[in-house]
């Protein structure tokens, strides 16, 4: 690593553990805080690449709608802050979790995906099986420890990425759980038009977590012509890489990306040649993976754990084994042209009923002021 990489790195960290909350609006007559990512609002040219960058400015738009001055602090910020200068605080992490002694503070805590002790336990489950059946110990990639517990049990008010999956995840904590839909990240490439024999795995971090090894697996035991496509920030978990290589390199049928911007021209010719994307993950918040590959017109195969609705499209993942992920592959190549079409057609109109970023702003909005 260079010696610039490494300034830049330091500076980062200064910057998210210790900057004071950035001011986003000052027209309202309350004042929130929102802890949680603070990248969206110091440049207003950065690419987006993931949900929370969308989800950071619905939040901030939302509360400026309500009437609130905004400002925001990193969700990792270490910094002593002055609650007594805000009327409520929005979001998780170590300053939210510092605000939990300020007893006039309102005080809404927002996380992004299943409860973390669930989580952690499917992870530990996933890293168990794959230990018994092939003998290696592969190393965790999700495990979550943030300062949650506390703060989601003794806010004034709970809401959760995601479906009813997710919220059901937490209702051993508390049963008035609040949800809302995870937008799709827009795309500057568009659907094709064909219907191709292709499948798409496209993930984040933890190729175990979000099921790759079964994907892999299943597509293998599948005697066609159909192809695989992964794409997703895999290349560091050397662990999992070194044991599917094979799989991965030396079939013709599968195909490895790395990650990709979604409005790239690569980005555009994979769209082209899959008809469907699968995760079967053990754990996701609303998987804004699969929702961004939905708006370019792919059918989803996915796991109950993705916690997407699945309405009048797509085809679910029964259990997080290989029999059941090929199963699902399955059901998926028997689909017929006009079957392809007419769940393009619902998931166009269910996704703009709730996953763009204004449906999910109106939804927050509508939550908040429900609750203030």
């Amino acid at each position: 690593m260079s010696i610039y990489s490494n300034i830049k790195d330091l500076a980062r960290e200064i910057y998210v553990n210790y900057s004071l909350p950035m001011k986003v609006s000052e027209t309202g007559n309350k004042k929130v805080l929102i802890s949680y990512i603070k990248s969206p609002f110091y440049s207003s040219t950065k690419k987006i690449f993931h949900s929370n960058y969308l989800e950071s400015k619905i939040i901030s738009e939302s509360f400026t709608d309500l009437g609130f001055s905004v400002e925001v602090v990193d969700y990792r910020c270490k910094r002593k802050i002055n609650f007594e200068e805000y009327d409520l605080i929005f979001g998780f992490g170590y300053p939210f979790h510092d605000s939990l002694d300020i007893k006039k503070l309102k005080k809404i805590c927002y996380l992004t995906g299943s409860n973390p002790n669930f989580s952690n336990l499917r992870e530990a489950e996933r890293i168990r099986d794959f230990k018994n059946e092939f003998g290696i110990t592969l190393v965790p990639r999700r495990e979550a420890y943030w300062p949650w517990m506390h703060a989601a049990i003794n806010s004034d008010f709970l809401i959760t990425t995601g479906n009813y999956f997710t919220k059901s995840t937490y209702l051993n904590l508390r049963s008035d759980v609040l949800t809302i839909p995870v937008p799709f990240v827009p795309s500057e490439n568009h659907p094709t038009k064909n219907f191709p024999k292709g499948i798409l795995w496209f993930g984040g971090a933890g190729a175990l977590f979000k099921g790759l090894d079964l994907t892999i697996r299943a597509f293998k035991n599948l005697k066609s012509n159909f192809t695989l496509d992964i794409c997703g920030p895999i290349e560091s978990e050397t662990d999992f890489m070194g044991h599917f290589e094979n799989e991965i390199f030396k079939d013709s049928r599968i195909n490895f990306h790395g990650m990709l911007d979604i409005s790239s021209k690569k980005m555009q010719s994979i769209i082209n040649r899959n008809s469907f994307v699968i995760l079967p993950s053990c754990s996701e918040g609303g998987a804004s993976s699969v929702l961004t590959c939905m708006n370019l017109g792919l059918i989803p195969i996915v796991s109950e754990e993705c916690s997407i609705d699945l309405d009048n499209f797509g085809i679910p993942i029964k259990k997080l084994t290989v029999q059941d992920v090929e199963n699902s592959i399955n059901e998926a190549f028997k689909l017929e042209e006009n079957d392809i079409l007419y769940q393009r057609s619902e998931i166009e109109k269910f996704l703009h009923r709730q996953h763009t970023f204004n449906s999910v702003k109106e939804k927050l909005k509508n939550i908040l002021q429900e609750i203030i």
